[in-house]
């Protein structure tokens, strides 16, 4: 269905994006081609644009490089994410505003330092399993690389909060399930989506809880979860339980989910640039081994730029927003208290005045950036709900490209990849689970 009309209707002034179905809005258009609708929605209408949510929800989306400054602004919070996401959310960081995320947010923020990360052993954690994950795919004449990538990342963040192998499945089940509860469908029936997804939540609640209290009877803080269940905070007071085990559960979700569609893309993009490929296993071989430590990336340049190369054209997290809740002006328009502001992600990493040749995979755009921007590194989001898992990710990626390399690189092999991959946008914007990755002679 086209995006636009020869008249647009307008909503407070400002357009509404064309080709909304009946009821259900622009989701079915938004389900089969995100990026596409949000990269047309800002050529035709402008940076500002309504998007139809369905059954009568819309978004204000702000397409513009500007709009990163809404995630520190004053005048909006993430206060509505508790009506949209809340069974997903729960008391997490990202619900949270204000003098209760401060405190929080610092006491947990430690942890995920990357001295933290070292005292916890997690490049430790992050080798053992790139190595007994990928070290077999030399042998084999093909690879799943979606599901592959996701038992990589679930099987390092469980590693992470101490959750045993052997429990692995159970709690993989349990957070497919758990997923469901992000859907907007009105229906909380038994074996419906949201009932589903509750079941799980509670299922997850209680375990995680099991672990939280066995580490706050430890006597020593090595691991991750002992940091962060035995932090204090300025008051020398430690992070609530239900909060800590709603922050567990969402960051075991957002880390293993993101990071392996994360991995897949970087995979993906190299079995189709060999020149690529030939510079990370050079880069590989001459380190001798993966990076031991959120210290040692910076030992990676080619590595970390493919990376970061394919978060720009594919982040996980396709949108993220705020709700109006003080006096707001965006390109010379006054927004209204209560309007959710979506910033959409995908649109603002392929913007041609930030990134030349926006469309095309060029990780010579990030060698010799010792820093990013804000808006370079929006995929994390920004201001105090910067994602606390980002040392974890960078270093998961940069490891796994590490031992991808070295792994193929050795036994004189490559993946190849097909010319097109097809995208799949819900809940996150990951290659199509059916891509199949051939292990070929170098």
């Amino acid at each position: 269905m086209d995006l636009v009309s020869t008249k647009a209707q307008l909503r407070e002034g400002m357009p509404v994006a064309g080709g909304r179905w009946p009821v259900l809005g622009h989701m079915p258009t938004v389900l089969r081609r995100l990026t596409a609708f949000h990269l047309e929605a800002r050529e035709r209408y402008g940076a500002l644009y309504w998007m139809d949510a369905g059954f009568g929800n819309f978004q204000l989306m702000y397409s513009s490089a500007e709009a990163v400054a809404l995630f520190r602004s004053k005048a909006a919070d993430s206060s509505y994410m508790r009506n949209v996401a809340g069974d997903l959310l729960g008391e997490s960081l990202i619900v949270m505003d204000g003098a209760p995320h401060t405190k929080v947010r610092n006491t947990l923020n430690p942890s995920f330092s990357p001295k933290g990360l070292s005292t916890a052993n997690i490049g430790e954690i992050v080798g053992r399993v790139m190595t007994r994950h990928v070290g077999p795919w030399a042998g084999e004449s093909e690879v799943s690389i979606v599901p592959a990538t996701r038992e990589i990342a679930l099987d390092i963040i469980f590693q992470m909060i101490g959750i045993p192998a052997t429990d692995l499945s159970a709690w993989r089940k349990a957070y497919e399930e758990f997923l469901f509860t992000a859907i907007n469908l009105p229906i909380d029936l038994p074996g419906f989506p949201k009932w589903r997804g509750r079941k799980a939540s509670r299922w997850l609640q209680a375990r995680l809880g099991e672990l939280v209290r066995q580490a706050r009877t430890k006597d020593t803080a090595e691991g991750l979860l002992e940091r962060m269940a035995q932090a204090r905070d300025a008051d020398g007071e430690l992070v609530e339980e239900g909060q800590l085990i709603d922050n567990l559960r969402l960051l075991a979700l957002a880390g293993h989910e993101t990071t392996a569609s994360t991995m897949a893309w970087m995979a993906i993009h190299l079995a189709q640039e060999p020149k690529w490929w030939e510079a990370l296993v050079e880069e590989a071989t001459r380190n001798g081994q993966p990076p031991q430590s959120p210290m040692e990336l910076r030992n990676f340049p080619v590595a970390e730029s493919i990376f970061r190369e394919a978060l720009r054209l594919h982040p996980p997290v396709a949108a993220d927003a705020r709700v109006v809740i003080g006096d707001l002006e965006l390109e010379g328009h006054s927004i209204p208290k209560g309007t959710i502001v979506g910033i959409p992600i995908v649109a603002m990493l392929r913007d041609p005045d930030a990134f030349p040749d926006p469309h095309t995979f060029r990780p010579e755009r990030w060698h010799g950036k010792d820093r990013q921007t804000p808006l370079e590194t929006i995929a994390f989001g920004s201001g105090p709900h910067f994602c606390l898992g980002y040392h974890v990710a960078w270093m998961e990626s940069v490891c796994f490209g590490a031992q991808l390399a070295l792994t193929l690189g050795k036994a004189g092999k490559r993946l190849k990849a097909p010319a097109k991959v097809p995208e799949r946008y819900v809940p996150f914007i990951q290659p199509s689970p059916k891509i199949v990755l051939e292990v070929v002679g170098a």
